[in-house]
């Protein structure tokens, strides 16, 4: 019976542990797109604005 718990025990915390790197990853990966479609519109406003004046 103690093999079973532990065999359980331990595959849930891999799924754990799985699950949460891939939503650290996931999220990571939004953050670093998010900065660089923020940073892509500020320069094209800036050449915009510079081509305007």
């Amino acid at each position: 019976m103690s093999w079973s718990d532990s065999g359980s025990g331990h595959g849930v915390e891999f799924l754990l542990v799985s699950c949460v790197v891939r939503v650290q990853w996931h999220v990571s990966l939004g953050s670093c797109l998010a900065a660089f479609a923020v940073c892509s519109v500020y320069v094209c406003s800036e050449e915009v604005g510079l081509v305007n004046t």
